[in-house]
């Protein structure tokens, strides 16, 4: 039993070694990396001003003041690049929205889909669109006079969508990039009425990956080992206990019969003795040789309950109880 309990703790302890072990793990390896960057520029042309004494002003040369302003005219650069060299398709769309924070918006420009194809790292694509400013304001009185809403601030946002597939010897690129212009027009009397650029500059960095397995057969053995002996040493302590639980039942038994001697044929096993109503007198009997007698004499059976680490032996006679304490060792 001793070794079978070592078994069990030793294969145990291996089993939650083993286990902390993963059979087969799982590496993502990056085999190319692409990029896409959408860089905005804008030359706003102006009134005659005494602020900028300039009537073309560019990004971070001044405030885009509306009263003084006429136009924008835009250009937008796309660059993809790609680490591995490759068959590019690109397929670009552009839109321009007009929206109000009131919860209307208008389609001011679009374009239907255009495709271009490229070989190698790099694919670049280059546009121009101009903003005109008198056109909106008339567009945005005649909204408001329909509409009867007015708002101090209004976007107008101009969305390229960008959809890039390249294909390499070591895999496929399937991406999708909107680098959106948000223009805002806004009126206060605090700050002036101004024309607000942002999102210039857009860059978005990404990589192709793959998984591969790697099985480690050390942990499958050694759990599989961890299994056996457990199973072994489990079953070894199951026999040892059923061996020792019989051999302790069969030597209880032995032990029993060999107090009783003569009188084991007249004893009667029960779990608890019978309630007798009348008055009885309990007569505690010394030894077994004196009770031994008392059976041969009365020739009644005798009662045997265990008790914890004793046996009592019980003999009814009338009114009349003889009993004897036996200790199980």
């Amino acid at each position: 039993m001793v070794l079978s309990l070592t078994l069990i703790v030793f294969s145990t302890s291996l089993l939650v070694i083993a286990s902390s072990y993963p059979q087969v793990e799982y590496l993502t390896i990056p085999l190319f990396e692409y990029s896409h960057k959408g860089v905005y520029d804008y030359k706003a042309q102006l009134k005659p001003n005494i602020l900028y004494g300039s009537t073309v002003i560019g990004p971070g040369e001044g405030t885009l003041y509306t009263r003084i302003l006429k136009y924008v005219n835009f250009t937008f650069n796309y660059h993809f690049n790609i680490e591995k060299n490759s068959s590019i398709i690109l397929r670009y769309s552009f839109k321009t929205i007009l929206s109000s924070p009131k919860g209307w918006s208008k389609i001011l420009s679009s374009t239907p889909n255009v495709t271009e194809r490229f070989i190698g790292k790099v694919a670049e694509i280059s546009t121009k669109f101009t903003l005109n400013l008198t056109e909106i304001k008339v567009l945005l009185s005649d909204v408001s006079d329909e509409t009867g809403s007015f708002s101090d601030r209004y976007y107008i946002e101009y969305i390229p969508r960008i959809n890039v597939l390249a294909s390499n010897d070591e895999g496929l690129v399937d991406s999708f990039f909107t680098p959106k212009l948000t223009l805002t027009l806004v009126e206060s009397s605090s700050q002036g009425n101004r024309l607000e650029v942002s999102d210039l500059y857009q860059y978005d960095n990404q990589s192709i990956t793959k998984t591969i397995s790697i099985t480690h057969g050390d942990v499958y053995w050694k759990l599989l080992s961890s299994y056996i002996l457990l199973g072994v040493g489990v079953g070894g302590f199951s026999l040892s206990t059923y061996l020792t639980y019989t051999n302790s039942s069969k030597d209880e038994k032995k032990k029993l019969n060999d107090l009783l001697g003569s009188i084991k044929e007249y004893v009667v096993e029960v779990e608890d003795f019978p309630r007798i109503s009348r008055p009885m007198s309990i007569y505690a009997v010394k030894n077994m040789k004196n009770f031994v007698k008392m059976a041969e004499l009365i020739e009644k059976p005798i009662l045997l309950k265990r008790d914890g680490q004793h046996y009592v032996l019980r003999l009814i006679d009338n009114n009349m109880i003889y009993q004897l304490d036996l200790s199980k060792t």
